[in-house]
């Protein structure tokens, strides 16, 4: 199982959320996904505060990994991912950011 650490509320303006540039520079942070809901593409940007294997996933309600958006070595500092969930069905999904000791999970609906 994992372990909900940082769920927020879901987002209905539908928009992306600017980041200043403290924020893309504050340490190991995933951002909430927009728009959440969404309905065919999500953007899910994260900062890391340093190099490393990361890896950022997407799992059903379950736990289970359904969708592995990056994965692999990742540098220091912003990354933006724009992730088709088409092939996801409706429904609340966890999307979680690992990297070492680290793990980060966001809750995400998928919308038709």
């Amino acid at each position: 199982g994992f372990v909900l650490n940082d769920v927020t509320p879901i987002d209905t303006t539908g928009g992306p959320q600017p980041l200043s540039l403290s924020e893309k520079n504050s340490g190991t942070v995933l951002y909430p996904a927009f728009p959440n809901p969404n309905n065919g593409t999500a953007t899910i940007q994260f900062n890391l505060e340093k190099n490393g294997n990361t890896s950022l996933e997407i799992c059903n309600i379950m736990g289970k990994t359904v969708q592995v958006i990056a994965s692999g070595n990742h540098s220091k500092g912003y990354h933006s991912y724009s992730v088709n969930t088409t092939n996801l069905s409706p429904g609340i999904y966890f999307y979680q950011l690992i990297q070492s000791e680290t793990r980060i999970t966001r809750k995400m609906t998928v919308i038709k």
